[in-house]
């Protein structure tokens, strides 16, 4: 959860930011749009695949009240989360478990980590993506679905 001298999505800066929510919260209250388009500009592979009108609704969801709030909560219970996960780690998941990446984002690394904790890993990198394979590469993503669930 460092950050790297590259500063985009993959550097993970926020990732350690949000692990102090009060600061996080206060910092981006009333800046959610400009949040939201630095990351969707800085970890898309086609920025303008987020449409005015999706940026327009993701603006609104996240403006309301407590809503960003709990999406930094998320990681800054990061050390809350390892330490009732330790016993878990302890055996892997036995299920078959999808990782999904964008080529021009994590790509295999969501793979690469879920088969810390899975025995049975199947791995998709969807082209023409970054972060948001549903939002830049719809097409891809409903290809890639069915196949792994209607298999497993």
């Amino acid at each position: 959860m460092l950050p790297t001298p590259e500063w985009h999505t993959g550097s993970n800066w926020q990732l350690a930011l949000f692990t102090v929510p009060d600061i996080a919260e206060f910092a981006f209250r009333g800046r959610e749009r400009e949040l939201l388009t630095w990351f969707f500009w800085h970890g898309s592979c086609n920025p303008t695949a987020i449409s005015p009108t999706h940026m327009d609704e993701y603006v609104s969801q996240i403006s309301k009240p407590g809503a960003s709030r709990a999406g930094i909560e998320y990681y800054a219970s990061v050390w809350r989360d390892m330490e009732i996960n330790k016993e878990n780690m302890k055996r892997k998941l036995s299920m078959p478990v999808l990782g999904i990446g964008g080529r021009h984002n994590a790509g295999e690394l969501v793979s690469k980590t879920l088969a810390a904790v899975a025995n049975t890993v199947t791995s998709e990198i969807i082209d023409d993506a970054g972060h948001w394979p549903c939002n830049e590469n719809p097409t891809a993503l409903a290809r890639v679905l069915p196949k792994f669930f209607l298999t497993n």
